[in-house]
């Protein structure tokens, strides 16, 4: 999945990313860059700079699944 955000705004990946059955008791989430994007424990990713980040989320249920979002972030 992909989202485009600007420096400042916050946004939330869809269901459809974070899925539903495996993450039901929740996740774990992390960005590659935060210097440019981060994410928050309930899931709301901040673009921070302009660039690019992946943001991963992992199941606390089932280490094995995980969702990614390819975030760019625009000034």
């Amino acid at each position: 999945a992909t989202m485009t955000l600007r420096v400042g705004q916050h946004g939330y990946p869809s269901v459809a990313v974070v899925g539903t059955g495996a993450f039901d008791n929740g996740w774990t989430a992390s960005s590659s860059a935060p210097a440019k994007a981060t994410v928050s424990e309930d899931g709301v990713i901040t673009g921070v700079a302009a660039g690019s980040a992946t943001i991963t989320f992992t199941s606390i249920g089932n280490s094995n699944k995980t969702a990614t979002v390819a975030v760019t972030v625009t000034a």
